[in-house]
């Protein structure tokens, strides 16, 4: 399974739950690397399970690559305390080729997804169920969070799809939910480099295109990625996949372009889609 993708390389992990080894692969030059849970993590683990009855729990992963800056990576290995609400952080450098174990532990957010990073501007990021965000810097190796006002007290919506990801450019964190009441408007939020706050960056209507497109009412598509405006023919766009296609919307004309993608041979492409954890590949060929 593919947890995330940083930078042209991919954190994978086996389907199976219960084995905590993680997988660090270039998929340009089919090299990949085995690393095992750290030794501080697997004592940690066996003294719970010996006290308490209780396996220690293992919370979360995550990778951190910048090429522009290093050809080394760093894996994050998030397990529980002592207290549910406390989690450790181990970090594996590939520089050296170890891990290590931070000194203190954080304090969870409870709304929080800790199994879902994105890494952006130096810092991994965990985005919460009311847009908190939750971060950890890897030069200064600390754990913040920012808050922002709760939503007006209503019923919680059904959430159908979530995007969190870094811009194309990798200098901004974008954010879209797209609810079961409302499957064709949605908004593009930013995150401000200085994390003061989401800023509404597009809204999009894709109901003016429901003749061309009928699959889109029911949600029959996935977010890829927002194309940067400086990329050119398709500049402000947001590129969408649908079984055997690829759909580009441009925010600032509101035209739509359709891209066919060309099926193997002998193999029927017609119900094959992106799910809603789709990783962006580059090209890259950083050692791992």
């Amino acid at each position: 399974m593919i947890i995330q993708s940083c930078n042209g390389l991919f954190l994978c992990r086996p389907i199976k739950t219960s084995d905590t080894t993680l997988y660090v692969l270039n998929p340009t030059t089919k090299q990949f690397s085995r690393h095992a849970i750290p030794a501080a993590a697997a004592t940690a683990a066996a003294a719970a399970a010996a006290s308490s009855g209780q396996p220690c729990v293992l919370v979360g992963y995550a990778l951190a690559f910048n090429p522009s800056k290093s050809p080394h990576y760093k894996l994050l290995f998030l397990q529980e305390g002592n207290h549910i609400l406390n989690y450790h952080i181990h970090i594996y450098s590939s520089e050296t080729r170890s891990w290590r174990l931070l000194s203190s532990c954080f304090v969870r957010l409870p709304l929080v997804n800790y199994d879902q990073a994105v890494y952006c501007n130096g810092a991994v990021h965990w985005v919460g169920l009311d847009n908190e965000i939750s971060y950890y810097h890897i030069d200064d190796e600390r754990v913040r969070n920012v808050f922002y006002p709760p939503p007006p007290p209503k019923k919680r919506e059904s959430r159908m799809f979530r995007y969190f990801q870094e811009s194309h450019c990798g200098s901004h964190l974008h954010l879209i939910d797209i609810y079961v009441s409302h499957l064709t408007r949605f908004e593009v939020l930013e995150m401000g480099r200085d994390y003061s706050g989401w800023s509404l960056k597009y809204h999009v209507e894709l109901d003016p295109q429901l003749t061309g497109f009928p699959w889109l009412r029911w949600c029959q598509f996935t977010v890829l990625f927002l194309v940067p405006e400086e990329a050119g023919e398709l500049s402000s766009s947001l590129l969408l996949h649908s079984p055997g296609k690829v759909i580009s919307y441009n925010f600032k004309s509101n035209i739509f372009k359709s891209f066919e993608l060309t099926s193997s041979h002998g193999v029927d492409d017609s119900t094959r889609r992106v799910y809603n954890r789709s990783h962006r590949y580059m090209a890259t060929l950083a050692c791992v």
